[in-house]
C-alpha cells in the first residue's frame, strides 16, 4: 500500500508543475533524483544502511533489496517530461505515470483474471480508464489545456505500454512517452 501512495505522491509534480514555474518544478524532480540515487548507491554498498532503509521504508520491494529501486527511474521520467516537453503535456505525461500505475496495479490484483506478458488486462483498462478520465475533468475545468482526442489516445497508448515486459522500467518511460504523446495530440 505505501508504495502505491509513494507512487501518487506523483500527482504532486504534475500539480506544482501547473501551479508554479517549469524552472522549479525541474529543480525540485532534479534534486530529489540526485538524492535518492545516491541513497540507493549507499544502500547498495553497504548492508547495514539497506537493512535500516528497507526496515523502515516500506517501498521497497523484495527484488530492490540487492537492486536500484524504482525511485530513480520514477523520478528521471518526471524530470525529463518536465524537460523537454510545455508544462500541460508534461503534467499529462507524469499523471500517466502517477494515476495509470497505482489504477492498473489495485484493479490487477483485484480483479485481474486475464494476464498479457505477465500483467493483467483488467489492470490496463483501469490504466486507461484512470487516466482519461483525471485528464478529462483537468481539461474540461481549464486546470490543463489538452484535447479529449489527444488524452483518449494517451491513455489506451501508454496503458499498452505498461503491459509490455520491456527492458527499461516503465517509470521511466510512461511520463516520457504520455508527455510526447500529449504534446502532438493534445
Amino acid at each position: 500500500m505505501y508504495r502505491k501512495l509513494y507512487h501518487l505522491s506523483g500527482v504532486f509534480f504534475a500539480v506544482w508543475l501547473i501551479l508554479f514555474t517549469k524552472k522549479s518544478a525541474l529543480w525540485i524532480s532534479g534534486v530529489l533524483l540526485v538524492l535518492l540515487t545516491l541513497i540507493d548507491i549507499a544502500r547498495l554498498r553497504y548492508r547495514k544502511i539497506n537493512r535500516v532503509v528497507y526496515k523502515n521504508i516500506p517501498i521497497l520491494r523484495r527484488r530492490e533489496v540487492k537492486n536500484f529501486s524504482g525511485s530513480p527511474p520514477f523520478l528521471a521520467g518526471v524530470f525529463v517530461a518536465i524537460l523537454l516537453f510545455p508544462p500541460d503535456a508534461a503534467a499529462g505525461g507524469i499523471i500517466y505515470l502517477s494515476v495509470g500505475d497505482i489504477s492498473a496495479a489495485i484493479a490487477g490484483e483485484r480483479l485481474g483474471n486475464i494476464t498479457l506478458f505477465g500483467k493483467t488486462v483488467e489492470g490496463a483498462l483501469a490504466f486507461a480508464a484512470a487516466t482519461f478520465t483525471v485528464l478529462a475533468v483537468f481539461s474540461f475545468s481549464s486546470i490543463l489545456s489538452l484535447s479529449i482526442y489527444g488524452i483518449a489516445v494517451g491513455s489506451v497508448v501508454c496503458a499498452f505500454l505498461e503491459l509490455l515486459p520491456l527492458k527499461i522500467n516503465d517509470n521511466f518511460y510512461l511520463p516520457v512517452a504520455g508527455a510526447l504523446i500529449l504534446r502532438f495530440l493534445g
